[in-house]
């Protein structure tokens, strides 16, 4: 086990799990706006009355104090009209300076999908972004349990912001991120990776149906506690982070984790606590500085299949024989019985 082998090419209920349960919901491509602003069309149709009901006023043409060029202007109308019976927004790759109020609100009221990615210049979102984004304009945002004035964000479906399930803040150069973000509460999955975040909001216990949460490529040193309260949470990326040398005990309660990837975080250590995210299935912990993966987690984490140690000192002692080891040996061989797509990766 001492030699590179491959890593699954799919596995029902990892990485791909939360995107299979939207439903009949489609996630844009993060590189789907990269050319709207060269590609889009010279004139959109009309949208002053996208939304009768939210009474916005007309979307008029783009404004000096907007920082939206011509053609990102008649992108964004164009994304908007798209999202009109679909519910989904894609602003990706618009180079935006900032979300003006005309768009916000013209936004669909059941926005279920909305894609900021790839807009570096975006810098931040205001504490009234996520009220506002989600909602018509001046509605108030959902509280717990209904309740106006209640912390947290347990709004029912038909609340503002009710609908929403995906939003994507892939390199958008966030510093932050607001904690009325909560108001979202039927969200299923987050991804904030690859931007400038040095913590995440304590209120994730707002999200009972997240399944999916991405914040690689930032600069986090821990994770809330709130992320325990996270039940029907099936995949964690916080990879290429700083959340070494020990990992956040906070990721040991969670027992629905399926893949869980905490790779290049400068860890020197697994706690044996680990064995607590009893459902894990693939483990990545690469490019880390881990002497050894303790065996109480390979033999009692059951389901674990696959885990990438390339990059770290273990992968030169791993022992296929080994106490652990040949656990994780023999549970990967019943699957691979089961289908030729389960492989297991012990060592890079």
């Amino acid at each position: 086990m001492g030699s590179s082998q491959s890593v699954p090419a799919h596995k029902p209920g990892t990485d791909d799990a939360a995107a299979s349960r939207d439903d009949d919901v489609a996630v844009p491509s993060e590189h789907a706006g990269d050319e709207k602003a060269s590609t889009a069309p010279s004139s959109v149709p009309d949208i002053d009355d996208a939304d009768p009901a939210r009474g916005a006023p007309p979307l008029l043409s783009a404004s000096p104090g907007d920082g939206l060029s011509p053609a990102t202007d008649a992108a964004v109308k164009a994304a908007l009209v798209a999202g009109r019976g679909t519910g989904i927004v894609n602003l990706a790759g618009l180079d935006l300076p900032a979300l003006p109020q005309r768009v916000i609100d013209h936004l669909p009221r059941r926005l279920t999908i909305v894609s900021l990615a790839h807009n570096p210049r975006l810098g931040r979102l205001g504490e009234e972004d996520p009220v506002v984004l989600m909602g018509p304009s001046g509605s108030p945002p959902p509280q717990a349990g209904g309740k106006k004035g209640a912390p947290g964000g347990g709004g029912k479906p038909d609340a503002p912001g009710g609908h929403l399930r995906r939003v994507l803040l892939t390199d958008c150069g966030l510093t932050t991120l607001p904690a009325t973000i909560s108001v979202w509460s039927q969200l299923r999955s987050l991804d904030v990776a690859d931007n400038r975040l040095s913590a995440l909001p304590d209120v994730f216990a707002a999200f009972p149906h997240l399944e999916s949460l991405t914040a690689s490529g930032n600069a986090l040193t821990d994770l809330p506690a709130s992320l325990a309260s996270c039940g029907r949470l099936l995949t964690l990326d916080v990879s290429r982070n700083a959340l070494g040398p020990s990992l956040p005990m906070v990721v040991c309660d969670m027992r629905s984790v399926v893949t869980l990837r905490v790779a290049a975080n400068g860890l020197t250590a697994l706690p044996e606590t680990l064995v607590g995210a009893a459902a894990l299935e693939v483990l990545d912990v690469a490019d880390n500085a881990l002497p050894a993966v303790p065996p109480v987690v390979l033999r009692c984490c059951t389901r674990l299949v696959v885990v990438e140690l390339a990059g770290n000192p273990a992968a030169a002692t791993a022992d296929a024989h080994a106490d652990g080891w040949g656990w994780l040996a023999e549970r990967a061989a019943a699957e691979s019985a089961k289908t030729s797509l389960y492989r297991l990766e012990a060592v890079g």
